[in-house]
């Protein structure tokens, strides 16, 4: 019998040592899971915080292009204004050019 109670106190160790080791298992497992949810609250956050900048960079353009526009609309009217100041001035030095011209020859 006193074998057998070696083996039994040997098998009751090892049961100990076998769950002390689950435990430890067990613990490094969930110091993993701690830090694996917050990395990803942290990236979570960057996401969020980056897609903040984004969307305020987005409209920040959004208002240049309008303004850009407005600016091109208001040179595109101006352009044709002048334009046509251009065409009336050129019309009229050509008449007078013409007049000139039958001034000389005659």
């Amino acid at each position: 019998p006193p074998a057998c109670s070696n083996g039994k106190k040997d098998f009751m160790a090892n049961l100990k040592a076998a769950g002390k080791k689950f435990d430890q298992a067990i613990a490094r497992l969930e110091t993993a899971l701690n830090k694996w949810a917050d990395e990803a609250n942290q990236d979570s956050a960057g996401r969020i915080e980056e897609r903040e900048r984004l969307d305020a960079e987005l409209g920040s353009l959004r208002d240049d292009h309008a303004r850009v526009s407005r600016q091109l609309k208001e040179l595109r009217a101006r352009h044709d204004a002048l334009r046509r100041v251009t065409d009336t001035v050129s019309g009229q030095l050509d008449e007078t050019v013409g007049e000139l011209a039958e001034l000389l020859e005659a």
